[in-house]
């Protein structure tokens, strides 16, 4: 027993043995390898210092020039076709200069001081698609596309989407984008024309009421109600009164449109924010990317003898 005892002891101290002794020399030859490297970058440094230099560029332009933030809004319209409206928009966006710090023009344009619009570097309409009806945005399409037919106008959102340098004051430029579309004469009078059109909707509705309760009296008067064997009233004057009710849910919804948007734009939703990578982030993307491409080309410059003898030989 004491034998077997000592054997398995042994045995344990001998696979620890091993164990130390493999990580021993897996942690040397990764010295050796990561010296190695180091030794073939300091070979090549000034390859490597191009590309990392070029990566760190284009990392302080991405990150000066290019949006920190989206920031995206619906907006609904009321007697006005959505292309009309995504127009007015794209021109309005493009009074800014992404290049600018200040955006006099653009903030001209709006009504607003330019302190209030200085970081925004772009502004942009899309229709959003919504086919679930559960406010998850399903597609994206653009404005000048043909609609989709087969799915119901109901379900397309137009978005305006605004790209910012920075923090904005987002429910006053929101204010101020929707203030300038509703200040349009164009738009304005293709608004008046769609209530125009709806009140008259509204009277002749109401002019066949009166004709509906006349020829109701008259119905009412000149036979008795018939019912059936079910016991359900089966009578004209029955059906012209569900006529009425249909006629009264038409005024109702009409009036109830009118009132709820008396402008031809109005913003149905808050700010939807999609932040941008950092710096850091950034700066892995790009200098990583342009340092890997400097370790190819001093791949190639370390092997080109045996390179252009192979290319030689074919």
């Amino acid at each position: 027993m004491q034998e077997n005892n000592q054997e398995k002891e042994l045995d344990l101290i001998d696979l620890i043995k091993l164990s130390v002794n493999v990580l021993v020399r897996f942690f040397k030859w990764l010295i050796v390898k990561l010296l190695q490297f180091a030794k073939f970058n300091i070979h090549y440094w000034y390859v490597v210092l191009l590309f990392v230099i070029i990566g760190c560029g284009f990392t302080v332009y991405k990150f000066l020039y290019e949006p920190k933030m989206t920031v995206e809004f619906a907006i609904n319209m009321q007697g006005v076709d959505h292309k009309i409206v995504a127009d007015r928009i794209t021109v309005l966006g493009q009074k800014i200069n992404p290049q600018s710090k200040h955006q006099p023009i653009f903030a001209k344009e709006l009504g607003v001081d330019s302190a209030l619009v200085e970081c925004i570097i772009g502004l942009n309409p899309y229709l959003a698609v919504d086919l679930n009806e559960d406010g998850i945005r399903d597609a994206k399409k653009g404005v000048t596309e043909e609609l989709d037919t087969t799915i119901s106008v109901m379900k397309y959102q137009l978005i305006v989407e605004m790209k910012s340098r920075g923090h904005v004051q987002f429910p006053k430029v929101q204010k101020a984008i929707v203030d300038y579309l509703n200040a349009d004469e164009d738009l304005l009078a293709r608004r008046n024309k769609y209530v125009e059109v709806h009140l008259q909707e509204i009277e002749f509705a109401k002019k066949e009421i009166a004709n509906l309760d006349s020829l109701q009296l008259i119905e009412s008067q000149r036979s008795k109600v018939k019912v059936d064997e079910m016991g359900v009233l089966n009578s004209s004057a029955n059906t012209l009164a569900w006529d009425k009710f249909g006629l009264f849910d038409k005024i109702t919804s009409i009036k109830l449109s009118l009132n709820t948007q008396q402008t031809p734009v109005v913003a149905i939703s808050d700010a939807y924010i999609t932040a941008v990578p950092t710096i850091v982030s950034l700066a892995i993307k790009y200098v990583g990317f342009f340092y890997v491409f400097a370790l190819f080309i001093c791949v190639l410059l370390n092997y080109r003898k045996n390179i252009v003898e192979f290319i030689r030989e074919a």
